[in-house]
């Protein structure tokens, strides 16, 4: 049979059927290196590899096909080329699918039974269809072409049926498990989720229409259209499992199986008992176990409840857990204790932990005061008087005493007498000493410029987009990411009341407040005509974060906001996050002001009819501005009208209706390059 012995004779129209589909196949690989090779700074990793391997198999398997059915080579040598092509293209799709299944399955029993399968089924199905095709591209080819005809039936069912398995993980696990993303997360996060199942759904329709045309006894079209099948798959693939990654790869602690493993059993424990705090909904732990993060919410929301009672949290030879997974845990149950400023009675932790393990005293200094210091920092009875003095003024409160403790360690040892003397009563006054003592009068305004930044900011700013932004608001201009050692250290003249959360990587490393606490106070109108120097509020803090994000995206070094967002026919273009990448890690403070800040007045009138909450002094800046037009929809179409109506914004509906009285012109065509002035 013409094809699978060697070369054919075609009509001019499955010759030309046969180029396209050559044609297509090259092209989207093609497409598909250049974004592998643009998209990953490292080229290691089973998902890069495995996806290179797929991708040169398509093409090695489509051009040697070609040359092989138009007698543009030896014939046994491209049979052999062929396979090599083909081992690549078929089971270098499963293992790129199986690299990324990781990330929704969180079973690793069922992890490890997809990568035994691609294994058997390659010697199962690769190795004797090999055996049978080289040997029907022999002179001897009608002793193997009967078999080769029947077993490549059955290898195609089997690789198809491989990958339907595999592709059904995806859509089961990403339908079912992932449930709490879709509760917790954004619109964006379940497009990614939905785009996955669908993704996976095409590729099951697309092995159909491959077993489709193979049984229909076309082995030339079958042959050449499996490769454009093959593409058109990991085209897809490539892009969504990218997204995926994006979508889970801040997840936090998420490799700490140990500590993951003792809060299943709590979660469980509770739930047995009858707890009314996990619903039946949020009962989705194997979706949750590679999220250490919210498993712990759950277990704080379980310690607050009211009706827990009084808890004993007992954490048995916590030094067996990995340095890294430990001063994770250890940073949560500290946070825990720092999350409220009443005492916590009602819930006690015991861990145990061999004495020479130091971290753990390290990372939880301070709880309970920790007043049993070393010996050599002060004299047994001075520190029996420090002892003596936080215990009968902190009531229980943790965070006071924290503070204090921190002040103390700053002061040298023979003022300490005199420094117990004066301890302020209470957090606010506490803060107002930190604030007025600590901070030189100088640097004031730089303060001035941090906090309002921290109150205002929607999630913790990066060390590194702090000092990024501080130095456009300090200089003018965007610096870049390396001319910003100068600006690192914006948060030590603050550092009494701002917690910088470390992390291996420095650059994600974040600064936040020690204590929700010292947001209210800093919001807190204070007594006095003009208040402290410190004092902000929540319209205050807003404007002053939307004028930072404003200028700095009409710098002329993003084109005046063109590189972030663009106006087509009335409607305001995000430039996607994969386009920005080469600015993004340029500038570290484009990535927060572009993903949630848009750059236009128009977008910023969007944003702040939708959100609606504390909003009111934004939007009553932007109404009045020259080339705002209130007309403008987001991508559901819906303008900042609807949103406010809803919001129930009476004064703001009225300013709109107003500016839409006076807009009587479509703005359609006007610039949209305008600065905040």
């Amino acid at each position: 049979m013409a094809g699978e012995t060697g070369p054919i004779t075609a009509s001019l129209p499955v010759d030309m059927t046969i180029a396209g589909f050559f044609a297509i196949a090259c092209y989207n690989c093609v497409e598909i290196l250049i974004s592998l090779l643009n998209r990953f700074r490292r080229h290691d990793g089973l998902y890069f590899w495995s996806i290179v391997v797929a991708t040169l198999g398509i093409v090695l398997h489509s051009i040697v096909v070609l040359l092989r059915y138009y007698s543009l080579g030896p014939n046994f040598l491209l049979a052999a080329l062929t396979c090599v092509g083909w081992y690549g293209m078929v089971t270098g799709q499963s293992v790129v699918l199986y690299s990324r299944l990781h990330l929704i399955v969180s079973d690793r029993a069922k992890t490890r039974w997809v990568l035994v399968m691609i294994i058997t089924d390659f010697f199962i199905l690769h190795v004797p269809v090999t055996v049978l095709f080289l040997g029907s591209n022999t002179r001897q080819s009608s002793r193997f072409l009967p078999a080769f005809n029947l077993y490549e039936r059955i290898q195609l069912a089997g690789f198809s049926i491989q990958e339907t398995i595999i592709s059904g993980l995806y859509i089961w696990e990403a339908s079912r498990g992932l449930k709490p993303i879709f509760a917790i997360r954004r619109t964006t996060e379940r497009k990614v989720i939905r785009h996955l199942i669908i993704v996976n759904i095409l590729v099951v329709l697309l092995d159909v229409s491959l077993i489709i045309t193979q049984y229909l006894d076309q082995f030339q079209i079958a042959t050449t259209y499996k490769p454009v099948v093959y593409s058109i798959k990991l085209k897809m693939e490539f892009v969504v499992l990218n997204k995926l990654l994006l979508l889970v790869r801040h997840r936090e602690c998420n490799c700490m199986q140990v500590n993951v493993g003792r809060m299943n059993k709590l979660l469980r424990d509770s739930t047995t008992q009858g707890s009314s705090y996990i619903n039946s909904e949020v009962l989705l732990f194997d979706s949750l176990f590679e999220n250490f993060s919210a498993l712990w919410r759950l277990f704080q929301g379980m310690l607050q409840d009211e009706h827990a009672g009084e808890v004993f949290i007992l954490i048995d030879a916590l030094d067996e857990c990995e340095r890294s997974m430990r001063k994770a845990l250890l940073r949560y149950i500290r946070k825990l204790f720092q999350a409220s400023s009443k005492p916590t009675e009602h819930f006690k932790f015991l861990l145990t932990c061999r004495l020479e393990i130091r971290d753990i005293e390290y990372e939880l200094a301070g709880i309970g005061v920790f007043l049993r210091m070393d010996s050599s920092e002060y004299s047994q009875s001075l520190k029996e008087d420090v002892k003596k003095a936080l215990k009968s003024r902190a009531g229980g409160t943790f965070l006071w005493m924290s503070l204090m403790v921190n002040e103390l360690e700053s002061t040298p040892n023979y003022e300490v007498a005199d420094k117990l003397k004066d301890l302020p009563e209470g957090l606010d006054e506490t803060y107002t000493r930190i604030l007025d003592d600590s901070i030189p009068k100088k640097r004031r305004e730089d303060a001035r410029f941090l906090l309002p930044s921290i109150v205002a900011a929607w999630r913790p700013l990066t060390k590194k987009e702090l000092a990024a932004s501080f130095a456009f608001w300090k200089t003018g201009s965007v610096v870049g990411d390396h001319d910003l050692h100068d600006y690192m250290d914006i948060c030590v003249s603050c550092s009494s009341i701002i917690y910088l959360d470390v992390a291996s990587n420095n650059d994600e490393t974040t600064a936040n407040f020690c204590h929700q606490s010292v947001k209210d106070f800093l919001l807190k109108n204070h007594s006095g005509l003009s208040g402290p120097w410190y004092q902000t509020s929540s319209d205050g803090a807003n404007l002053h974060m939307f004028q930072m994000c404003w200028r700095y995206l009409s710098n002329d070094m993003f084109f005046h906001g063109r590189l972030v967002i663009s106006r087509r026919n009335n409607m305001l273009l995000k430039t996607p996050t994969e386009d920005l990448q080469t600015h993004l890690y340029r500038y570290s403070f484009l990535e927060y002001a572009s993903s949630e800040i848009p750059t236009l007045r128009d977008a910023w009138l969007l944003r702040t009819a939708k959100k609606g909450d504390e909003q009111e002094a934004i939007v009553t800046l932007l109404v009045p501005t020259e080339g705002i037009d209130v007309n403008s929809k987001d991508e559901d179409r819906r303008t900042p009208l609807l949103w406010v109506s809803e919001n129930e914004h009476k004064d703001i509906v009225k300013l709109l209706l107003a500016k839409a009285s006076a807009n009587t012109e479509d703005t359609i065509g006007r610039h949209h390059s305008h600065s905040l002035p």
